[in-house]
């Protein structure tokens, strides 16, 4: 760490600068993150997975000044540097690279007043870096994420935003410096940045999954390590138990604390987990990129009757220095108890705004319509729709744009999926909308349990679904899959679910 700063600080890095750490979540990559922030500039994590074409827009955006990658996504770096234009970048690390990996990257770059770097030159360097001159309200790291016109969007989050997220969940989640905490996610996701940087605050042990089977089916990974907190998608989950790899004893005797975030959370997972560990506690948590990670918190109980496991789980309450108020739909009002209404997020956690988009700022940012005489308070609208259950505790209901309209009637499509998730011999479902045809039809795609029945018929579905829903909500089709797809962050991909059906629904007319 101490050496990747002192390079970049020779290589004329200044505080603020942001540096891309292109990889995935492999050590040599965390180093670089370390050694980034060690030097007082910002960290951009870029994946080697992303096209060339998405790393120039991003890496041009934010004008990054130096890349640092590792000789195991040499090809990937190389496609980006076969047509990189940039006016910024000075600096390339390859820290573990040695004379033939730069001499082939310099064969290919065409850029001028690059340095190509690698581990003699790091090894040539001091092993103590100048003093930190950054303050809490310096960019810490730059978040990408995807923005609705196809170009990427930057989140930018502070020191203090992380400090502000650290001060809580570490106590809440009991990491401390006996903890063995996984990091499934890659950089690009920024629940890396609690496993990282949760970890070393504790004085943890930080467990880096890299092979992409242990991302999908950690079981084994989890069991050898010995881990004791694992954050995980619920997708995961679900692809675990049809599987079959939650059996008892799975997951080995020290696993503690397991976190489930990103997405709706059934009541299944839970149980599913709890029977592969049973002493497990089972958080189910949210939080958008906007908002430092992570932003409520609900211990999942184990003894919720029956008649109580409908919808998703809730999310919980928020967490300290942030509130959380909903929304009416067609108003800024408060939405009243078990109201479903627009979420938004106040408090410590927020970040400054998107890089460079004073007009999404501006958008997504607003100020507090709660506390009009108060300039300072600002309200982040998260897109999501949710309500405030009898407890206090809120229930995420599913996007704003999961939210359709029949005859009138406003449909959330995630209730539907709550609903279904119920069934016995369902293991994971996804409802969409085809918006083409009218009326809009809504589909639901399903995954089987394995060593139950190999087929339902639709009525039987419906026979379910009418015990708990509208008849308007009720989807007119049904499309059984081996599995649901899913994105490069284990969330299930709607939109090649959406593709799927309609080639199906073609075959069918011909």
């Amino acid at each position: 760490m101490e050496r990747v700063a002192a390079l970049l600080v020779e290589q004329g890095v200044k505080r603020g600068d942001r540096v891309g750490i292109y990889g995935d979540n492999r050590a040599e990559m965390i180093v670089g993150i370390l050694g980034t922030l060690r030097a007082d500039a910002c960290y951009v994590p870029l994946s080697a997975a992303f096209p060339p074409l998405r790393v120039q827009a991003i890496a041009q955006d934010c004008q990054v000044r130096c890349i640092i990658s590792s000789t195991a996504h040499l090809k990937q770096l190389a496609q980006y540097l076969e047509s990189c234009q940039s006016a910024t970048l000075r600096t390339i690390l390859i820290t573990d690279g040695e004379h033939e990996h730069l001499n082939a990257l310099a064969a290919i770059t065409t850029l001028t007043g690059v340095a190509i770097l690698g581990k003699e030159h790091l090894e040539g360097c001091s092993t103590k870096a100048p003093p930190c001159s950054n303050i809490e309200e310096d960019l810490m790291y730059l978040m990408y994420t995807s923005g609705s016109t196809g170009t990427p969007k930057g989140v930018m989050l502070t020191h203090r935003n992380v400090k502000a997220l650290l001060g809580w969940i570490l106590d809440t989640l009991e990491i401390d410096s006996s903890s063995r905490v996984s990091n499934h996610s890659n950089i690009t996701f920024d629940t890396s940045v609690l496993d990282i940087f949760g970890a070393f605050w504790a004085g943890a042990t930080l467990y880096p999954v890299v092979a992409f089977g242990d991302k999908l089916v950690p079981t084994s990974f989890i069991k050898n390590n010995a881990i004791t907190h694992w954050l995980s998608v619920p997708s995961v989950i679900g692809f675990m138990a049809k599987m079959k790899t939650l059996q008892p004893g799975a997951l080995g005797d020290a696993m503690k604390v397991v976190v489930l975030y990103g997405e709706g959370l059934s009541w299944s997972h839970p149980e599913a987990l709890r029977a592969a560990s049973p002493a497990t506690a089972v958080f189910n948590m949210y939080g958008p990129t906007e908002a430092t990670v992570l932003v409520t918190i609900y211990k999942v109980p184990s003894d919720v009757p029956e008649e109580s496991m409908t919808g998703y789980v809730p999310i919980g309450k928020p967490c300290p220095g942030v509130e959380m108020p909903i929304l009416k739909t067609d108003s800024d009002a408060e939405a009243g108890c078990d109201e479903i209404g627009r979420l938004t997020i106040c408090g410590t956690q927020l970040a400054e705004g998107y890089w460079k988009r004073p007009d999404l700022t501006q958008a997504a940012f607003r100020a507090n319509p709660l506390k009009p005489d108060n300039p300072y308070s600002r309200m982040y609208f998260t897109g999501d729709l949710a309500r405030k259950n009898r407890d206090g505790d809120i229930v995420y209901v599913g996007r704003e744009d999961m939210q359709i309209k029949i005859a009138g009637t406003r449909i959330e499509l995630s209730e539907i999926e709550g609903v279904l998730t119920r069934h016995p011999a369902l293991s994971e479902v996804a409802v969409v909308a085809l918006h083409e045809t009218d009326p809009i039809t809504i589909c639901a795609c399903y995954c089987l349990k394995d060593g139950g029945v190999t087929e339902i018929p639709d009525n039987e579905l419906k026979t379910h679904c009418a015990k708990h829903l509208q008849e308007i909500t009720i989807p007119r089709r049904f499309f059984t899959m081996d599995a649901l797809p899913h994105n490069a962050n284990g969330k299930i991909d709607r939109n090649a679910i959406l593709q799927s059906i309609r080639a199906q629904l073609n075959m069918l007319d011909l």
